[in-house]
């Protein structure tokens, strides 16, 4: 069985490369851009399994690229996972469930958490 492949959509570039790393040791392809923006572009060259998105970003923010994610034709079954360190969170896990996310974690859990949440979507999902 082939890696599965993730992007991570996130401004902060330590916690982008924490995050990339973590996902790598458990075996998965993983690319990172720096918002929304470079996130779309990237996605017109390179086919993902998964993608995990911070909320506040510069740019393009993780509601307005989730929203262009799910209006395309080519990454609207893309699932997606949304980040935040927020302190409203629910109001987050809100928009991120209307708008078509999979799940919704708070930066402040654990990257186990993120892990587990990312394998679990992965098994769910048919990838070819």
């Amino acid at each position: 069985m082939k890696p599965s492949r993730i992007l991570v959509v996130e401004d902060d570039k330590t916690y982008g490369k924490l995050l990339q790393s973590t996902l790598a040791d458990e075996g998965f392809i993983v690319s990172v851009a720096e918002n929304g923006s470079a996130a779309l572009e990237l996605l017109t060259t390179d086919q993902v399994d998964l993608i995990i998105s911070d909320v506040k970003m510069p740019k393009l923010d993780g509601y307005e690229f989730l929203h262009e994610l799910k209006n395309s034709i080519s990454t609207r079954n893309t699932p997606v996972i949304m980040l935040t360190g927020s302190y409203n969170a629910s109001q987050v896990e809100f928009w991120s469930n209307e708008l078509g996310a999979k799940a919704f974690i708070t930066k402040t859990g654990h990257y186990k958490e993120i892990i587990k949440k990312v394998k679990e979507i992965l098994s769910s999902t048919d990838i070819e």
